[in-house]
């Protein structure tokens, strides 16, 4: 993985990894991804979307954490007769293993069990060499379906406020920008503009076309705040993602090692990337 990895940030970041002495915030993503987190407890917990529920609640935050309908440990266990009409059906130890289901009467049940089958047969980690994952219990969690806003996603290093990564979602086209057809059943990621602002609300990089884009603070942003430097004094490196709901702040995920560690921000900026490599002891 060591040396795979290595070829793969040769490739994206066109720069070698080192892995003995990183310098860089990328490196030590890298570092964390292969060498700390798979084996750290506590991100194992709090990167499982259902025992982040647990970690929440030993933090006193349990309340920004999403509802929960039914855990399952197989599709077979999904009694489709117990669910609303509207739910959202997540794989608890993988990322972008979700649907979005909107009229249940309209979906064909058997065709959601076996993407559900087809999930608990891959190994997210492995696959990513995100072995946090891994490490962590396979389930399935079923949400409620519920009114989301922007998205706002605070990447916090060394127990501070690196940047902020506001997600514009745009749930009438699919991943690749496509029309969406899919109505009563939605899988995986929507199409979503990113921006990436600094602590003080200046724009540092976004996706092409949507730079116009401005970030305007929600009124509870001094309370998300301080909520991801409290569960950031646990990890190096972690982003809290925050959805509106309705007005009101949820954690949807804790996020350790975002895009595997391969980060556009970072790629776009070196300089940015150099400077929060400083953010992290020499330790880490």
């Amino acid at each position: 993985d060591s040396s795979y990895t290595k070829y793969q940030y040769k490739k994206y970041y066109e720069a070698s990894l080192d892995l003995i002495k990183p310098q860089k915030l990328s490196e030590k993503i890298q570092y964390l991804k292969l060498l700390r987190y798979p084996y750290d407890e506590k991100v194992v917990l709090a990167a499982d979307k259902y025992t982040l529920h647990e970690y929440l609640g030993e933090k006193g935050l349990l309340e920004y954490a999403v509802p929960f309908y039914k855990v399952y440990d197989n599709a077979e266990q999904i009694n489709f007769n117990q669910l609303p009409e509207q739910f959202v059906i997540k794989k608890t130890n993988a990322s972008g293993m979700n649907l979005i289901v909107k009229d249940k009467d309209k979906v064909d049940t058997k065709e959601v069990k076996s993407i559900v089958k087809g999930w608990m047969k891959k190994d997210f980690g492995s696959q990513t060499a995100e072995y946090h994952y891994s490490a962590a219990t396979p389930r399935i969690i079923c949400e409620p379906f519920l009114n989301l806003g922007d998205e706002f996603r605070l990447f916090m290093v060394g127990g501070n406020l690196a940047f902020i990564q506001v997600i514009k979602w745009d749930w009438t086209l699919d991943e690749d920008g496509k029309k969406n057809v899919e109505n009563d059943l939605i899988k995986g990621h929507k199409k979503h503009y990113r921006l990436h602002f600094d602590s003080k609300g200046n724009l540092l990089w976004s996706d092409d076309g949507v730079s116009d884009l401005t970030f305007t603070p929600p009124i509870y942003w001094s309370d998300l705040k301080e909520i991801a430097k409290k569960i950031s004094n646990d990890f190096p490196v972690v982003r809290i993602d925050f959805n509106d709901v309705d007005g009101q702040p949820k954690i949807t995920e804790l996020t350790f090692t975002p895009a595997s560690g391969f980060l556009e921000i970072l790629r776009n900026k070196p300089e940015l990337d150099m400077e929060l490599g400083k953010w992290l002891s020499k330790e880490i």
